[in-house]
């Protein structure tokens, strides 16, 4: 969901608290966003503006934590495609090799990143945890 269209929604909606489309485009962003359906309806039907400022400012809570995740992930896989690059480059064979078959099964990650952002992205499936602390691409 785009946090921006949430937040021009809802200062239209302070302006005009009543109007029925506004609440309804509300009601189709937030459902959009996974955010729950209980949760929604609840502030959608009492037409509670407060409810949904501080919905709004939860889910701009969790952005942050979001792109860093993001970051950390990018991170990974441009680190991971150089180690590969690097151990597939390395002579091996006849005169004629092209190099050889990695032999990584996984690698530390980037500094300046987390444990927790990547345990929270081998929870996710999107790293694989191979203990010690090095993860692999999936």
């Amino acid at each position: 969901m785009s946090l921006n269209k949430l937040r021009k929604l809802l200062r239209q909606l302070k302006k005009s608290p009543e109007e029925e489309a506004l609440w309804e485009q509300a009601l189709e962003l937030l459902l959009a966003d996974q955010v729950p359906e209980e949760e929604v309806e609840a502030i959608v039907l009492e037409q509670d503006l407060d409810g949904l400022e501080a919905l709004c400012h939860r889910l701009s809570q969790a952005d942050p934590e979001k792109a860093k995740a993001r970051q950390a992930l990018q991170a990974f896989k441009k680190r991971w495609k150089l180690m590969i690059l690097d151990d597939e480059s390395k002579i091996g064979g006849g005169p004629f090799s092209s190099g050889r078959d990695t032999s990584i099964a996984g690698i530390q990650p980037p500094n300046g990143f987390s444990e927790e952002i990547w345990q929270k992205l081998a929870s996710e499936g999107r790293l694989k945890a191979m203990g010690d602390g090095t993860y692999r691409l999936l």
